[in-house]
């Protein structure tokens, strides 16, 4: 609501965000739109990757087969997301959630959808995603606001993968431990069904977040490259995790 001079409330509608992917021949005609929207509720592209595949004679010409889009959404992208999954920031506001989603570019189909939020409704932030077609898996990135974990809802797999830090609920989902200040995230996921193999936070007690623009890429054997920046002395944590 807001006040107008005469001491009377108006009430005005805040327009929602909607995402989409257009793909456009050579000369600029536009071939085929795919929206990715939440009636309600808004959502915010980020980043962007392909999974590439090779054709032609002796199989030598490389193509891009799939695409990989990720950002923000304040609804219910995944289908495989429950309600109560989805957070608000305290104030009956819903919170910022991380999403990735698989898209053929030959039908523009969307294959699927994942997401997650934190636990005391601060916001995840996806911004970039890189694919190892070594090993067949998608590497999402972002940042976790200030000393958040995150929630992330297993589908019932256990065959997640918990690194030291963090820990498994009774009821199978993960929860990660926050470092302090903003995190920032990784989670890996099988490019075929979108099954998440690795879920991790990590961070300082100052703010840290990834580059923005690409923030991660995959070397020859397929090991995720994450570029980022912090205010703290952030290194690299071992274990057997």
């Amino acid at each position: 609501p807001r006040l107008c001079n005469k001491g009377q409330k108006k009430t005005h509608s805040i327009r929602k965000t909607h995402g989409f992917v257009t793909k456009l021949t050579p000369s600029g005609e536009i071939l085929q739109s795919t929206p990715i929207h939440v009636n309600g509720e808004s959502v915010s592209i980020k980043g962007l990757c392909y999974g590439t595949a090779y054709s032609g004679t002796g199989g030598n010409t490389k193509m891009a087969v799939d695409l990989f889009v990720v950002g923000e959404t304040t609804g219910k992208l995944d289908a495989n997301m429950e309600e109560y999954d989805l957070t608000t920031n305290g104030i009956d506001v819903q919170s910022k959630h991380a999403f990735i989603s698989k898209i053929d570019l030959s039908t523009m189909n969307i294959q699927w959808t994942r997401q997650f939020g934190t636990v005391g409704g601060n916001d995840a932030i996806g911004y970039g995603c890189a694919v190892s077609t070594v090993n067949h898996i998608v590497y999402l990135t972002g940042n976790i606001a200030i000393n958040a974990n995150i929630n992330f809802n297993t589908g019932g797999s256990d065959s997640l993968k918990i690194l030291q830090e963090d820990y498994r609920t009774s009821d199978g989902r993960i929860r990660t431990n926050p470092a302090g200040g903003n995190d920032v995230f990784v989670a890996i996921l099988d490019t075929e069904n979108g099954e998440t193999n690795v879920v991790r936070q990590f961070g300082t007690s100052e703010h840290d977040s990834v580059a923005k623009g690409d923030p991660i890429a995959v070397d020859l054997e397929g090991n995720g490259i994450l570029l980022g920046n912090t205010r703290g002395s952030l290194v690299r944590w071992r274990g057997d995790g």
